[in-house]
């Protein structure tokens, strides 16, 4: 496989956890703009992370993480029992739907040239939405009995993937993660896994 990636947005930062923890095969390429227009896949906007399986192109980090899940099913990414199996989902689903959205490069480029919004006050925007959306993750954490040294329990599942490159992005804005215990916490206890030392570079 063929992972199309910027490597320093959260959405590919995800993607490659992924195929790490699966022990998959696979090459990192270019994705600068050149790069992503030369790809013939359906998805509109040339953006990453794009995933070369070698048949198909596939776009949308999610998208790739189910598809992961379903072609490499060992180690798992989801638990077993499917009400909490929706829970991680859910939990997985907040941050790409309702915090990841606000941080595109395409609304920043928006916000830039079309409303004249200076950077500096993209900023302060971004990080109120991010940490409403921590806030959110945190309570979710908090009451939740299935909560343990990972976001669902003893093993690592897709929620931890895809949390800890959201809590990187926090922690280059300078946002405050001590509101966030369980979130800091699980975290912690993610970057003393050796599947996570490349993000601390």
């Amino acid at each position: 496989m063929k992972l199309y990636s910027r490597n320093v947005s959260p959405a590919d930062q995800m993607v490659r956890l992924a195929l790490l923890f699966k022990d998959i095969d696979h090459v990192m390429a270019e994705s600068d703009a050149e790069a992503l227009a030369g790809l013939h896949y359906q998805g509109g906007a040339h953006e990453s992370p794009v995933l070369d399986t070698g048949d198909q192109q596939l776009t949308q980090a999610m998208a790739i993480l189910e598809y992961l899940e379903d072609v490499h099913p060992e180690p798992a990414l989801l638990p077993e029992q499917p009400l909490v199996r929706a829970r991680v989902r859910s939990f997985a689903q907040l941050i790409f739907s309702d915090i990841q959205p606000y941080a595109h490069a395409r609304v920043s480029g928006y916000m830039e040239n079309r409303l004249q919004i200076p950077r500096d006050e993209q900023a302060l925007w971004f990080c109120h939405w991010l940490e409403t959306g921590l806030a959110r993750l945190e309570f979710m954490l908090a009451h939740q009995a299935q909560t343990g040294t990972y976001c669902f329990g003893e093993q690592l599942t897709m929620a931890d993937l895809i949390l800890v490159p959201l809590v990187v992005t926090a922690g280059r804005l300078d946002i405050d993660m001590r509101s966030f215990p369980h979130i800091s916490r699980i975290v912690e206890n993610c970057m003393e896994l050796e599947l996570f030392e490349w993000l601390q570079s």
